[in-house]
């Protein structure tokens, strides 16, 4: 799968590389030769085609001419040819295994076609820079992006290409062996009818263009679901028939694919004879054509085919093939890398050399300026002397304008500080005449408890009077829970207390707060009971309703929001 894959994003707005043999010394000359009348007419472009349709070009001359290239155009302010040249490299890079500077130069890529409207380079950018991700939504949403971009360039057969490469982005979200443990991927019915839904595109558009290389990609799709939902039949009849396209149009990777799987299958199938056919073809064309990355596949496959068919010896060899396959493709990648190295540095130093250039230049220029400067001294001061003077007087204005609002803002404070002390001290008065009703009360309360008294002892005592007497005292004891009540709003935080209650909670009655008083005041459930003559079922009504009234959560107590109100008085 992540073969194929490659074959698709390798494709990729005409950057389909030639897998052939190395090139006769002769072919190669003339390549070269081609690529220095290309310079010496500065058609950046047509090297850059080049560079991206031939393979056999050693890799320190293609990247020396790239960086040649960059220059050049911005030399001569070709914004088209640095563009493309910035996607080539990317390519370079890609191809070496890079990722993080292929990254770099085609994000440079699609900002520059961006600004200047090169669609097919922003979508070809956006594409291969998305390709580089493997999370699913990033690359899904870079290759929409490219989608959009060959839409406004009128760009047919590339938006064909993308169309398939977007629907072979959901089939590999479900043929990666990360959608079986991921719990949280939708059905595979959501993928499929998406990848579905984009090949059609891609075909549909491909009615017109009659691109043998497109139909074959497309084809290499479809058998790719026969095999995953084990149509065995139905996958091997798909994948020859998209060997028939990608052979016409020359894409001998698509080809070993279809084959590989192929064998694949029929291994899957215990069809040994028609396997190991198959697999000697894949090995001859590998061979014949130098496609070493396929031939390690191969060989993998080989190992696969005699283990299973118990030739444990012809298995081993194989596996010493496949080993030293694998040392040799790793050898030339660190060679590679050795190269690449060496001609950063000599990039760098290139760069040193343009630099110094850019800075005699730029000290030309600096003289130059510094004469017009001197000839016309007297009024440049003249004019930044005014502008000092303008600047201080704004200054000034600024800053009585901010003393004004300032003022403003301080009288502002005032007055509401005065009207919030005026409705505390009313608060408190209302308080203080609610006291000296007690107090009358309980006077009043004396006095008749006196003559009472008086009376009981001339006349007597009887129960009536014994009773009228408690009765008395329960009152008494009332009056003594509200001057309880007074004496606890005496206290400043208590007064500043209720009067936040009473301005956060206007629904809050005098019977609430003094429900809210015994509680604060440690009052157990009996003791207010008693003082209620209510039985405890009616005390948890009034304690429910007050909560709903101060909106406390099934958490908070009646203590915790006089907490949080001292916290936030300090």
């Amino acid at each position: 799968m992540a073969k194929k894959y490659l074959h698709i994003v390798t494709c990729l707005c005409c950057f389909t590389y030639f897998f052939v043999n190395a090139q006769e010394p002769s072919k190669i000359e003339s390549i070269k030769l081609q690529i220095k009348e290309l310079q010496i007419s500065n058609n950046i472009i047509e090297i850059n085609r080049i560079f991206n349709n031939n393979y056999s070009l050693q890799p320190e001359y293609i990247y020396e001419i790239l960086i040649q290239n960059l220059e050049k155009a911005q030399e001569l302010e070709n914004n088209e040819a640095l563009a493309d040249t910035y996607l080539t490299v990317g390519n370079f890079w890609n191809l070496k295994g890079n990722k993080v500077k292929a990254f770099e130069n085609y994000l440079k890529s699609e900002t520059i076609s961006k600004k200047y409207g090169y669609y097919k380079l922003l979508g070809a950018s956006a594409a291969n820079k998305a390709n580089l991700s493997e999370d699913f939504n990033t690359r899904l949403n870079g290759l929409t992006s490219a989608i959009n971009a060959y839409v406004k360039g009128k760009d047919n057969l590339n938006y064909a290409r993308i169309c398939a490469l977007i629907g072979d982005t959901y089939s590999v979200q479900v043929f990666s062996e990360k959608y079986k443990t991921n719990s949280k991927i939708k059905p595979i019915t959501f993928y499929k009818q998406q990848a579905y839904s984009f090949y059609k595109k891609a075909d549909s558009i491909n009615q017109t263009l009659k691109s043998d290389e497109i139909k074959g990609t497309i084809i290499i799709n479809y058998a790719e679901w026969y095999k995953y939902e084990k149509n065995y039949e139905k996958a091997i009849q798909t994948f020859k028939e998209a060997e028939t396209y990608l052979l016409k149009s020359g894409t001998l990777k698509g080809v070993l694919y279809s084959k590989t799987e192929i064998a694949s299958i029929y291994i899957e199938q215990k069809k040994f004879s028609e396997a190991i056919k198959v697999l000697d073809e894949a090995n001859q064309m590998a061979t014949d054509y130098n496609i070493s990355d396929y031939l390690v596949d191969i060989y993998k496959k080989y190992i696969i085919y005699f283990e299973t068919t118990g030739n444990f010896e012809k298995a081993l060899e194989y596996q010493r093939k496949y080993s030293d396959s694998l040392v040799v493709l790793n050898n030339a990648s660190s060679e590679d890398k050795l190269h690449i190295v060496l001609l950063e540095h000599n990039l760098q130093e290139n760069e040193f050399k343009v630099e110094t250039q850019r800075k005699i230049n730029l000290g030309l220029i600096v003289g130059i300026s510094i004469i017009v400067l001197l000839g016309s001294g007297l009024i440049y001061f003249i004019i930044r002397n005014r502008k000092r003077k303008i600047d201080s007087l704004k200054k000034k204005r600024i800053i009585v304008q901010l003393e004004k609002e300032s003022l403003e803002v301080k009288l502002k404070n005032q007055q509401l500080e005065e009207q919030l002390i005026k409705e505390k001290m009313q608060f408190s008065q209302n308080n203080l005449i609610s006291f000296a009703n007690q107090i009358n009360k309980i006077e009043f309360f004396l006095d008749e408890l006196k003559s009472k008294v008086r009376t009981v002892n001339k006349n007597g005592i009887d129960q009536a009077q014994i009773n009228n007497l408690k009765i008395a005292f329960q009152e008494l004891l009332h009056n003594k829970t509200d001057l309880q009540q007074i004496n606890t709003l005496s206290n400043k935080q208590h007064i500043d207390f209720f009067f936040y209650l009473s301005k956060k909670f206007p629904d809050i009655t005098k019977e609430d707060e003094q429900l809210l008083q015994l509680i604060l005041n440690g009052k157990t459930t009996r003791e207010i009971s008693e003082i209620y003559s209510i039985s405890t079922n009616s005390l948890f009504t009034k304690r429910y309703r007050l909560r709903k009234k101060l909106n406390l959560e099934k958490d908070n107590s009646f203590e915790d929001l006089y907490d949080q109100f001292l916290k936030e008085t300090k």
